[in-house]
């Protein structure tokens, strides 16, 4: 990972398939997308504290 310059993320976002088929067969999906706020929102978190970071390791 190093080489790539990337870093690992611990936290993801996994969309239960039952939501997916859900939005391809034009269903509702609001439930299944109200349930990822809370990760989604840890994921974007977490993104943004390693881009600060990484910007000013970068820097240095």
């Amino acid at each position: 990972m190093i080489e790539l310059q990337i870093v690992p993320v611990r936290s993801s976002v996994h969309v239960p398939v039952a939501t997916l088929w859900a939005h391809i067969q034009g269903g509702d999906v609001d439930k299944g997308l109200a349930e990822l706020e809370r990760p989604a929102n840890v994921l974007v978190d977490d993104l943004l504290w390693w881009t600060a970071a990484l910007k000013t390791a970068r820097a240095a």
